[in-house]
């Protein structure tokens, strides 16, 4: 199956999950995350705002927050993704309805010191390859940032055995689904 295919399948099958179905799994991948070294030790760790039914990233953000962790969240701005630091202000709808916090390039973090990323994606592979959207900014941001652990979150149906990749796709370290953790 070609990227195209795959990403309107699973973005068809995520359009009809129950917002219950939906909260139960996040808390599952909330708890998983949580029980991670990666995330325990890390420093500074860029989550995301979620949307259209993504593993939702509330519970994680609060909890990084309350552990002294320096968050950041992406912000589009001028076709480009930043890593913008994000202290618990509220955030207002930005780039593809996404929510994010107000961009100010004083606040914007360099990618050479994020120690996590936590990635959204539409499909992931057994062997930790990411689908998105289609605009490749995660793919470009995670290129200045090659230190950092990168996980994806999802539903167990988004990883599937394999998924088309390219040069330019980076791979996970680790993806993060309601019933395992792939490393």
């Amino acid at each position: 199956m070609d990227k195209q295919h795959i990403r309107n399948r699973i973005k068809e099958e995520r359009s009809h999950l129950s917002p219950e179905f939906v909260s139960e799994k996040s808390q599952q991948v909330y708890e998983r995350l949580i029980a991670l070294p990666q995330l325990e030790q890390a420093d500074c760790v860029l989550t995301y705002a979620d949307f259209s039914n993504e593993i939702q990233t509330g519970a994680v953000t609060g909890w990084l927050l309350y552990h002294g962790k320096k968050v950041c969240l992406p912000v589009i701005e001028d076709h480009t993704m930043y890593a913008v630091r994000y202290a618990g202000a509220p955030l207002s709808q930005g780039s593809f309805g996404i929510e994010e916090p107000h961009f100010d390039r004083q606040e914007v973090v360099n990618p050479a010191v994020i120690s996590v990323v936590l990635c959204p994606g539409v499909a992931f592979s057994r062997e930790k390859a990411r689908i998105g959207f289609g605009k490749g900014y995660y793919d470009r941001f995670l290129a200045q940032a090659p230190q950092a652990f990168k996980i994806g979150l999802a539903y167990d149906f988004q990883v599937l055995a394999s998924v088309e990749s390219g040069p330019h796709d980076i791979p996970m370290n680790m993806i993060v689904t309601p019933e395992f953790v792939l490393s």
